[in-house]
């Protein structure tokens, strides 16, 4: 078996270690697997196709989010008290994580 960043991360996950420190370290494991790879499509595709998709990715990324943002907003004025009961729901969430964080 393979002993490089890829496979610490399998071993973290599959141990269940969680540990603060631990979960710094496997997100920037994973984070340098992810740019590696993207620099191995940029150079199998190209500078300029890889720089295309990636911007069309990420312009429907945006889209997405607007759309969203739009429906929140939307909501909030038909049905407003549906909406702050999200807004609560959400409120509690963020708290709780805090909290235990």
């Amino acid at each position: 078996m393979e002993d490089g960043p890829a496979a610490s991360i399998l071993k973290s996950s599959l141990k269940g270690n969680h540990h603060h420190s631990s979960s710094v370290k496997l997100i920037s494991e994973t984070r340098e697997i992810a740019d590696e790879g993207l620099k191995l499509l940029q150079t199998k595709l190209g500078t300029t196709a890889y720089l295309e998709i990636a911007n069309a990715v990420r312009q429907e990324a945006l889209g997405k989010r607007e759309e969203r943002k739009m429906k929140r907003s939307l909501e909030a004025v038909t049905d407003p008290e549906k909406a702050a009961q999200k807004k609560i729901r959400q409120h509690k969430k963020v708290s709780k994580r805090c909290e235990t964080g």
